[in-house]
Formats: C-alpha cells, structure tokens, sequence
C-alpha cells in the first residue's frame, strides 16, 4: 500500500514544500557542486568535470529522497533514516563530499594518490587506503555491503556511496541530535563536538542560502 509524498512529515523545507513543485533539486545540487573550486591540477575540463558531478548530484537526490521517505509515492513500510528534512541532508551530503576530496575525480575514481585517502603501509610494505568515495568513509559495520560497489564515477558506484554516506550521517545525526554533532562525530572522532566543525558549518549554511534562493526564484 502507498502514499503520496505530501503526508510525509519528513519534507518540511526551509520555507514550503511549494517551492518543490517543479524544481529540480538535482540540478540545484548540480549548480551549487559546479560553483565550488575544482581541485587544483585536476586533470578533468569543464564538460567532463558537469557529466561526473550530474551522476553525483543525482545519487544525493536520490539517496535523501530514499533516507526521508520522500519518493512519488512511498510503500507503507518505508522507515525514515534521516530524521532532519530532506534538504538539509542534501546541503549535508554536498558539504561532506566537497570537504572531504574537493570533489576530486581520481578520488571518486578509486585512484587515490600516497597521501590521499587515510594512507597506510600494510605489513608486506604495500601502500594502502582505509578511506573510499568522495566522502572518505571507512569500513564499518553499517555500510560492510555497499564496500566493495561503491567505488567508482558510474551511477550506480556513485549511488552506492552516496548510500553509504546517508547511513552514517544518519546515525550520526540521531546520537547528536544536531547537523553540526553529525559532522563532529564522524568527521573528528566519537564526539558529537569537535573544534573544526564550525569551518564545515559556514559551508553548509552558505550552500543552504545559496539553494534556497534558487528554488525561490523558480
């Protein structure tokens, strides 16, 4: 049995879930991504740089509309994930993923370069990486499935790991309560306060402003 998405109590944006109405959060995801510097000496032009980050805007619509239960139409046994709004998750999964790797294209492709990607020597000498994905998440047990098919710039690696990243700060977000504690507890380490969130935080709140004023003037 369904229900439309306009009982779900989970989509109270900003201002009214009106501005929805014709909008397309992907491409407000795309716009926002397009708008943040590229890593420096990334070898990737302009028009490869918007096909990648159109793949990655639509994993995170599609990862925030499964984690609040905001599809179309949504089955009866849907459980939200994501007890926020499916906005602020959006801002959240782009801010994460833009400070984590710059959104680097050899990140997201598996390439990670010596220093990149949480390296470490293994006992045999061989170099190796405890982080994956644009958001630099490490094996745990909440995401031990989508491990090994997260990786890569296809849609459905990208969708994956955006997956992956939406239950974690989801977990996150239920200890602490706060978008600034989710942050904290995954980004600095089993608190939900650490003394760098404040710098994540400026660019949640100014990529929030700056997507809401998007939607406002459609």
């Amino acid at each position: 049995m369904a229900r439309p998405c306009g009982e779900n109590k989970n989509l109270r944006e900003p201002q009214s879930i009106a501005i929805w109405q014709g909008v397309s959060l992907t491409d407000v995801l795309l716009a926002l991504m397009l708008s943040l510097p590229a890593p420096y000496g990334q070898k990737e032009d302009s028009q490869e740089r918007e096909a990648r980050l159109a793949t990655v805007a639509q994993a995170i619509d599609r990862a925030s509309r499964k984690a609040t239960c905001s599809d179309q139409v949504v089955e009866e046994s849907c459980v939200p994930i994501w007890r926020g709004s499916r906005f602020d998750l959006a801002m959240l999964l782009v801010t994460e993923a833009y400070w984590e790797s710059r959104l680097a294209k050899n990140v997201h492709e598996g390439k990670c370069r010596a220093y990149e990607c949480d390296p470490y020597q293994s006992r045999h000498g061989v170099l190796l990486h405890r982080a994956r994905t644009l958001w630099q998440l490490q094996r745990s047990g909440p995401i031990a499935e989508d491990w090994d098919r997260m990786v890569g710039v296809d849609a459905e690696s990208t969708t994956a790991a955006a997956w992956a990243a939406t239950k974690l700060f989801s977990r996150a977000h239920q200890r602490c309560g706060s978008i600034a504690g989710a942050i904290s507890l995954l980004a600095g380490g089993a608190k939900c306060t650490w003394s760098q969130t404040a710098s994540r935080m400026r660019l949640f709140q100014s990529l929030a402003r700056r997507a809401r004023a998007m939607l406002r003037q459609q």
